[in-house]
């Protein structure tokens, strides 16, 4: 089973300016962000950014408090998304850092090719972390599964059947989240069961499962939430 993180996974290579160089094309053109967090809880040991376009992660760094600005070089005038996470000195899986999330942040925005940097404002907000592993009863169309919660741009991964059985992990903020499936050939979106949403918990890091089915008796998803001890919550 494998473990995937939030959209596509294929590096920004700065080496792109040299080849395009090398073969006559035009190089992409880069403005700078600049991003940070306000006041700092003691219990931050780290504060990282990501900043994702559609082919996947543009550039990342992370900083130690005090410092927790950014000034960050990004593709000019195309969608991006800007994630902030900041992490705890309490160990967590790698995947998420290696430290426990406490806060997070996302937002969509088209940086404007211009001289001046342009600052990115972003809300940052209890978060916890979710391991979610992801079946199908049937086959499944490709499409794209969402977990949404009451604030921010949804965590998107793309699936398909191949992909299936496999083991997805997200930081999200703390609350209610919904999650949903759209296909990509413009089929019907699949839902979760009504009154089985997730609840992730701040500062902790919670278990689920989901099933997708083409075929379900009444709804599209079948969820079950587990804590890390085994005792199921919801499902």
């Amino acid at each position: 089973m494998t473990e995937r993180r939030p959209g596509p996974r294929h590096r920004w290579v700065r080496g792109l300016w040299v080849l395009a160089a090398a073969c006559g094309a035009e190089p992409i053109p880069t403005a700078r962000a600049v991003l940070g967090l306000g006041t700092i809880p003691a219990r931050v040991a780290s504060v990282s950014v990501e900043v994702f376009d559609d082919e996947g992660l543009v550039t990342s760094a992370t900083v130690s408090p005090p410092r927790s600005e950014f000034d960050l070089g990004v593709p000019a005038e195309v969608p991006l998304l800007f994630q902030i996470i900041a992490r705890t000195s309490t160990p967590a899986p790698a995947v998420f850092g290696g430290g426990l999330p406490a806060f997070v942040g996302r937002s969509e925005r088209i940086i404007p090719l211009t001289s001046e940097p342009v600052r990115v404002g972003i809300e940052a907000r209890p978060a916890g972390a979710l391991v979610l592993d992801v079946s199908s009863a049937s086959s499944v169309p490709t499409g794209q599964l969402r977990i949404i919660g009451d604030g921010g741009p949804p965590v998107r991964f793309r699936l398909s059947s191949g992909d299936l059985p496999t083991r997805l992990v997200a930081v999200l903020e703390r609350g209610r989240q919904r999650i949903t499936f759209l296909p990509e050939d413009d089929g019907p979106a699949l839902a979760v069961r009504r009154g089985n949403d997730l609840w992730v918990a701040a500062e902790t890091v919670s278990a689920g499962a989901v099933v997708l089915s083409e075929d379900p008796p009444d709804d599209a998803l079948v969820i079950a939430l587990f804590e890390d001890d085994g005792a199921r919550v919801s499902g």
